[in-house]
Order: structure tokens, then sequence, then C-alpha cells
């Protein structure tokens, strides 16, 4: 009895080890297309996510113009939009899990001199499956944190859950930094030139 005691608690701490072990995937992307996914258990370590410009998958649903879109590694995700509001009543993105594991990034276009990749306005209809998330941050360096967790849109079937990193406006360079990188190279031009 002791025996089936001990090898049952043995089972049962490993099985509690390993689901501690466990942590939320991790996907992480930007309007510029620039991302990561890390999933919940290694390995593999995290992989480099790439977003392209092209046709939307989503066809009516979607928008004409070329959308910003990620094609995330691993398991099935739950399809849906995930809506992006700034304040308590703007819209400002939505992101849409789309079939194939395709994540279609859309963003208002707030100035006709946008160069964001994923500013091609929001999309013509939502789908079913929805929810809402709030952007944290300042104008210009925000984002918005999501986990998924089942039937929630973008969950990928890891029992902790899918965690989403949606940085909507990636910080410019500051002004000074700028002026000084101009400045020293100014400076290497003239110090080569002097010399030769």
């Amino acid at each position: 009895m002791k025996k089936n005691l001990a090898v049952l608690s043995f089972i049962l701490g490993a099985a509690l080890s390993a689901v501690q072990a466990q942590l939320p995937t991790s996907i992480t992307f930007d309007e510029f297309g620039h991302g990561t996914w890390a999933p919940g258990a290694p390995p593999p370590g995290p992989a480099v996510l790439v977003g392209a410009l092209g046709p939307d998958p989503s066809g009516p649903l979607g928008v004409i113009l070329p959308v910003l879109i990620y094609t995330i590694p691993g398991p099935s995700l739950v399809q849906g939009d995930i809506l992006i509001y700034e304040g308590t009543n703007i819209l400002s993105d939505v992101v849409r899990i789309w079939q194939g594991n395709k994540v279609i990034f859309y963003s208002d276009r707030e100035q006709a001199g946008d160069t964001d990749p994923a500013d091609s306005g929001l999309p013509l209809g939502l789908q079913a499956n929805n929810l809402s998330v709030f952007e944290t941050g300042v104008e210009g360096n925000n984002s918005a944190t999501y986990t998924a967790f089942a039937s929630m849109p973008g969950w990928d079937g890891n029992p902790a859950g899918t965690t989403y990193q949606i940085i909507s406006d990636v910080p410019e360079p500051a002004v000074f930094p700028l002026a000084g990188i101009g400045c020293g190279l100014a400076f290497a031009l003239r110090q080569r030139r002097s010399r030769a």
C-alpha cells in the first residue's frame, strides 16, 4: 500500500510540475510587420514573425487595400476579432484572427501621410466572435495586452492561455539623439576629408 501511495504521489507531483511549467503562448507584433512567437512550453524558443502586405483574405469583411498579415506557427488559432480602443470609445485598431493562422492587423488612418503598413483602415464588418480591449500608454507609444482562453479569438489550445502584446504605435526616435547622430556623422566625414 505504501509503495502504491508513493508511486501515485510521484505521478501526481510530476503532473502538477508539468502543468505549472506550462506558460502562456506569447505573441507580440506591431504595425510595421515585426513580431515574435513563443510557445508556452520549451522547446522551441521564440520565433521571429514578419508581417507582409497582401490582399485581405477575409473577403467582404475586410478592406480593399492591401493589409498587414502575419502567419502564426503552431496549433490552430480560434477565429475572431480583437477590437482595440483608444480611451473608452474610439476604435483605433482591429486584429483579425483568420483561417490558416493568419493574423490581419487593421489600423485607422490618422493622417494622409501615415506610412505604417497596418494603416489600411478599419474592416468593413466584424466576425461574430469578437471582444474589446483598451490601449495603455501615451499617444505615439501605446499598446494593448490580451490573453485568450478557450473559444476566445486567438486561443491556440494552451491551457495557460495565449497572450498577445499588440503594439499600436512605435515610438519615433527622439530629436536630440538623432541630431547627435547626425553631428557625429558630419564630424567623422569632416575628419576623414581633412586626412585625405
